[in-house]
């Protein structure tokens, strides 16, 4: 069933993918075969991650596996650990989820064995648990290619190049940037995986993004719709959508924007998209509402922006609020002042 599972996956049937998973879970648990049980649960996170499912479910899966392998190291010990350090940053545990890829890691180097490192190591490229620990990312994914490579898993590789591409995208490593994408490119030309076509354009429309290339972007923007729309229950709306914002920003037209973004987070006021409405404001110059958006989320905290793959983004964002209404405020007192100021000369 397992077989079965992954071949749904592979022709982008994710949810059939997972419920034959977790079938296959609960039989395995019934006659006590746990490493098929144990299998079983890793390929269930492992179908869920890439489109960003919550991870609670692969979470619980895991953790009842991992009470039956024995805690001493091992083969099916490390990639469980593994999986589940990525099932983790899914469902926002981020301190648990480091810890876990960490002990997966330092598990798969004292086994010694290429193949469990590869995995273990490509499991943990998701997790994105702080900034700061980007270059160690970077370094990962590296290490991750080169062993995947070497052991003919053309499929990890390509999915560790994307993190890598990703993470040198985000330290602004412009010079290496082109040929990642170039060699992704190419190892993708063999590949009949649905999702990673997708993700190859959502890379192509980036890069036309980046150049000011606007009329092919939004182009682009159209082929991730009409690609994500075929994976089903991935959210390509969403992601059109934020490539859709970013482009109409650049293009100073984000008034075109406005309606229907406001009447998303009227029907959905607890939405991820309330940072995104917050700096449209900023960006029409609306500064009383983007002050409202901005304290509304600041009630909280900001515990509602979560540190997720979309957290480094949501903060530069949200930085850019701060300066326009520390740049108004600022602008607004001057005036008062000056007009305080001229009063006496006025009389």
């Amino acid at each position: 069933m397992n077989a079965l599972g992954r071949s749904q996956m592979l022709a982008g049937e994710i949810v059939e993918a997972r419920e034959t998973h977790e079938a296959t879970f609960e039989i395995a648990g019934r006659i006590d075969a746990v490493e098929l049980q144990a299998e079983a649960a890793i390929a269930f996170e492992t179908a869920g991650w890439l489109p960003g499912y919550d991870g609670t479910p692969a979470v619980n899966l895991l953790n009842r596996v991992l009470a039956k392998i024995p805690s001493d190291d091992s083969v099916l010990r490390a990639r469980a650990l593994a999986s589940l350090g990525r099932a983790f940053n899914y469902s926002g545990s981020l301190e648990s989820a480091l810890a876990a890829g960490r002990s997966a890691i330092a598990m798969a180097r004292r086994i010694g064995d290429p193949e469990v490192l590869a995995f273990t190591l490509w499991s943990r490229l998701p997790i994105r648990s702080d900034p700061s620990d980007i270059h160690e990312r970077i370094a990962l994914a590296r290490e991750a290619i080169g062993i995947c490579e070497k052991l003919g898993r053309h499929d990890m590789a390509i999915e560790a190049d994307a993190w890598l591409i990703n993470d040198v995208l985000e330290i602004g490593d412009a010079d290496s940037i082109e040929p990642l994408i170039e060699s992704w490119r190419a190892r993708l030309k063999n590949s009949r995986i649905p999702m990673w076509q997708f993700n190859l354009l959502t890379i192509e429309m980036g890069t036309a993004f980046r150049l000011g290339h606007f009329d092919e972007a939004e182009r682009l923007t159209g082929e991730v719709l009409k690609w994500g729309r075929e994976l089903r229950d991935l959210d390509a709306a969403g992601v059109h959508g934020g490539m859709m914002f970013a482009l109409r920003r650049e293009q100073g037209r984000l008034d075109e924007v406005r309606p229907a973004l406001e009447l998303f987070l009227k029907l959905n006021p607890s939405g991820a998209w309330r940072p995104g409405l917050a700096l449209l404001y900023a960006e029409l110059d609306m500064r009383q509402e983007a002050r409202g958006e901005f304290e509304r989320l600041a009630d909280d905290d900001f515990a509602s922006i979560k540190r997720d793959g979309l957290f480094t983004t949501t903060i530069v964002n949200m930085a850019d609020v701060c300066v326009y209404l520390l740049l108004s405020e600022l602008s607004h007192l001057r005036k008062s002042e000056s007009g305080s100021a001229s009063t006496p000369l006025e009389e």
